[in-house]
C-alpha cells in the first residue's frame, strides 16, 4: 500500500505536520516523534505531542535522522516548549548544530518556508537558534521506550555523514530518512548520494536486509508491505543508474560538473517534473551528487 496522507499509518503510529515534511510519531509510553520537519510546522508537531502522551511527567524523544532543514527545522522549538523532552542525533549532526555557518543555512532555509506557509506558524516564535541535542546515538543502539517497545539505531550514511535511521521490531516500521531514496512516482525513484554513492549503497543495501512492514519515507509518502521490498530493490537500481548516468555525461561534457547539473535538472526537473522538491535545495544536492561521481566517492 501506498499511503499519501496525515494521520494514522497503524495502531500507535501516525504521521502528523504535513505530507511534503512530515514526522512521525509513535505512541509507546515513552513517545516518540521521528525527525522535526520544517520550523514553520513545530505547533503542529507540538500539538501532535501534546496529544499524544498520556503523562505529561514522562519524558519524550525527538529522533533526528539528519542535519538538514527540513528534517530537523522545529526540534528546538519543541525543546524550548517542552522541558521534557529530549532531542537525540548522531554525533556528526551535533557537532554540525555547533558551526555557526551550518545553523545560518538552516535558518535561512527555515525562514523561506516560514515566509511561503506563515500560516503554519500560528503566530508563533518558532526560529531555529539554539539547536542542541541532548543524546548522542551510535550505531547498535538500541532505545528502551517501555512496554516492550524498542527503537534500533543504525549508522546509514552517504545521503549526509551524519545520517541515522531508525527501526521499531515490534511493527517493523523504518525510519530511513533519505537513506533510502525518495518515492515520487511509481515510475521514479529520486536517489540522495549527496555525501557518498559507496556509503549510500552500503547503506542502502543494509536498510533492504532488514523485515521491514512500514517504511515512513522522508517526504509525500508511507510505503507498506509489498510495497516496500518494491521500492527498496528500485532504490537500489536506481542509484546505480544515476551513478552511471552523471559518469556519461561527465564524460560527454569533459568533466564541465554544472553542465551535467544544467542538463539533469532540464531533464528531470523542467521537462518531465520528476523531482517534486523545491529548485534551491534540489539544485544543491545534485550539485553535491556529480561531485561525489566527480571525485569517485
Amino acid at each position: 500500500m501506498i499511503i499519501e496522507t496525515i494521520g494514522n499509518i497503524s495502531d500507535g503510529l501516525q504521521s502528523v505536520g504535513h505530507t511534503l515534511f512530515p514526522a512521525y510519531l509513535l505512541a509507546s509510553p515513552m513517545p516518540v516523534l521521528f525527525d522535526a520537519g520544517i520550523s514553520a510546522l513545530g505547533p503542529a508537531y507540538l500539538r501532535a505531542l501534546e496529544n499524544g502522551r498520556e503523562d505529561p511527567e514522562r519524558p519524550l524523544l525527538n529522533l533526528i535522522t539528519h542535519a538538514h532543514y527540513d528534517h530537523c527545522g522545529a526540534f528546538p522549538y519543541l525543546k524550548r516548549k517542552m522541558a521534557r523532552l529530549r532531542a537525540g542525533s548522531s554525533g556528526g549532526a551535533q557537532a554540525l548544530f555547533m558551526e555557526e555557518e551550518t545553523v545560518a543555512r538552516i535558518r535561512r532555509l527555515n525562514e523561506d518556508c516560514q515566509a511561503r506557509f506563515p500560516h503554519m506558524t500560528e503566530g508563533e516564535d518558532v526560529a531555529f537558534r539554539e539547536p542542541r541535542t541532548d543524546l548522542v546515538l551510535r550505531d547498535g543502539d538500541r532505545l528502551d521506550l517501555g512496554g516492550g517497545w524498542t527503537v534500533e539505531v543504525l549508522a546509514t550514511p552517504g545521503h549526509t555523514a551524519d545520517s541515522l535511521s531508525f527501526y521499531v521490531p515490534a511493527i517493523r516500521a523504518l525510519v530511513p530518512g533519505e537513506a533510502a531514496g525518495l518515492y515520487t512516482t511509481e515510475l521514479f525513484v529520486q536517489s540522495e548520494f549527496s555525501s557518498s554513492y559507496e556509503a549510500y549503497h552500503d547503506s542502502l543495501e543494509r536498510l533492504s536486509r532488514l523485515d521491514v512492514r512500514i517504511l515512513l519515507m522522508a517526504h509525500l509518502y508511507v510505503l507498506t508491505d509489498g510495497d516496500v521490498s518494491d521500492f527498496m530493490e528500485r532504490s537500489l537500481a536506481g542509484a546505480k543508474r544515476f551513478r552511471t548516468r552523471i559518469a556519461v555525461l561527465l564524460d560527454r561534457y569533459h568533466g564541465d560538473r554544472e553542465r551535467v547539473v544544467e542538463e539533469i535538472f532540464r531533464s528531470d526537473y523542467e521537462e518531465t517534473k520528476a523531482v517534486l522538491q523545491e529548485r534551491g535545495p534540489y539544485l544543491g544536492n545534485l550539485r553535491d551528487k556529480v561531485r561525489v561521481v566527480a571525485e569517485g566517492r
